[in-house]
């Protein structure tokens, strides 16, 4: 239970952590441990106030001069996060856009920006995964060599970005040149409300087509015609404005701060279907 609460507020946390209750205290009301060798981190929650310490630090918020500087105002807005303290790093505590991120300020002024795009916990612990070299991806296998299935695909891009694939159970045991060749059938168009609730989703689109033609194809394209004056479907660029789905300016659009303004109000409505997504991938561990 303490473990599975911890996974809820540290998406990097393991799934199995070694507990030890501390009920003994110093005569001012003070407790100080150390540890001779260790690896990775060291959690500690209080079960009344739920507070979390990661190797001892409380989490907190970024600070002022990070927040402010120029390159972080153009990349997350006027966002905040929670973070703890990481090889001298401040680590966001959760995903944001499916990502984990880390800030140093240097010594110019400048602003460290990395993003962390490791596998899940569960995608690491529950299987094997083998290199591909020849068509540049992971395959994610069963821990035992003779179990050739193949559940998670994991091709990188010419900038090796990784885009994770789950394979449907029927096609496991196929060859892996004709899984590859179905990556593009395994990514569904989904749709969720303001409350990270998942209200739609879709699969009828097989083959390279883009999100608009896709689109069209659903159900839905044509259920929110009849979305009373005043309601609207958030979308992405790669979706088509119509009376009833609001999409951003693209860049050649943008000329005023109102279209600024626009385009910022618009990313923070659409950013809950990808918290949907990353609430599937670090709460319900699935993929």
């Amino acid at each position: 239970m303490t473990t599975r609460r911890i996974a809820e507020l540290r998406s990097t946390s393991p799934n199995s952590l070694k507990w030890k209750r501390i009920d003994a205290f110093s005569q001012n009301g003070r407790r100080f441990g150390s540890c001779f060798e260790t690896f990775d981190s060291r959690y500690a929650i209080n079960l009344f106030t739920g507070i979390v310490l990661t190797d001892g630090n409380a989490p907190g918020g970024l600070p002022s001069d990070i927040r402010g500087h120029e390159r972080f105002q153009s990349l997350f807005g006027h966002c905040n996060f929670e973070v703890i303290s990481v090889d001298g790093l401040f680590q966001t505590e959760s995903m944001y856009c499916e990502r984990l991120y880390k800030f140093q300020q240097q010594e110019d002024g400048d602003l460290f920006v990395q993003e962390l795009d490791h596998f899940p916990a569960r995608l690491r612990e529950l299987y094997s995964h083998w290199y591909w070299v020849e068509r540049k991806c992971v395959l994610f296998r069963p821990k035992q060599a003779k179990c050739r299935e193949v559940f998670f695909v994991a091709p990188l891009d010419d900038s090796g970005a990784l885009q994770c694939y789950q394979v449907p159970f029927s096609d496991a045991k196929d060859s892996y040149e004709l899984i590859l060749s179905r990556l593009s059938d395994y990514e569904p168009e989904a749709m969720c409300d303001a409350s990270c609730k998942f209200i739609g989703y879709c699969f009828n689109s097989p083959g390279k087509v883009s999100d608009s033609v896709a689109f069209k194809k659903w159900q839905v394209s044509e259920d929110i015609t009849e979305l009373p004056f005043g309601f609207y479907v958030i979308g992405d660029n790669a979706y088509l404005l119509a009376p009833s789905m609001l999409v951003p300016f693209t860049k050649p659009e943008i000329k005023t701060p109102a279209h600024y303004a626009y385009n910022f109000y618009i990313s923070q409505l659409r950013i809950r279907i990808e918290m949907s997504f990353g609430l599937l991938v670090n709460k319900w561990q699935v993929f």
